[in-house]
């Protein structure tokens, strides 16, 4: 189950939060078809009455969730990086023996998010 939150959807039609929710059915029985989903009320609302909305906020906010997925992703591939030295030193000690410099730092912890 999920919400709309006032702070992120207080701005948005009764039509649109109805439109998701019915696109967010988890159930495919009871989830609406492409085509029933495009003769919904919302999607042939008057197009000047959208021009009027101001979105800046969710801009801001599709910013700050991109900024977030980013960093998130670099700090998967550090990890992964990590897990993959790790294993190949377990598997393979004397390369690693051998080669010292090639994973100076190799094995810093870094808190999950």
């Amino acid at each position: 189950m999920f919400e709309f939150h006032p702070q992120y959807w207080e701005d948005t039609s009764a039509e649109a939060k109805d439109l998701i929710s019915k696109m967010l059915t988890v159930d495919p029985k009871k989830r609406p078809s492409a085509a029933a989903l495009l003769s919904h009320p919302w999607i042939h609302k008057d197009e000047g009455a959208l021009k009027g909305k101001d979105l800046t906020g969710t801009l801001e906010e599709l910013k700050r969730f991109n900024g977030k997925r980013k960093f998130r992703a670099a700090v998967d591939a550090v990890v992964a990086t990590q897990r993959i030295t790790s294993m190949f030193v377990a598997h393979h000690p004397e390369a690693a023996a051998a080669h010292p410099e090639a994973h100076p730092g190799a094995f810093v912890e870094i808190e999950a998010i």
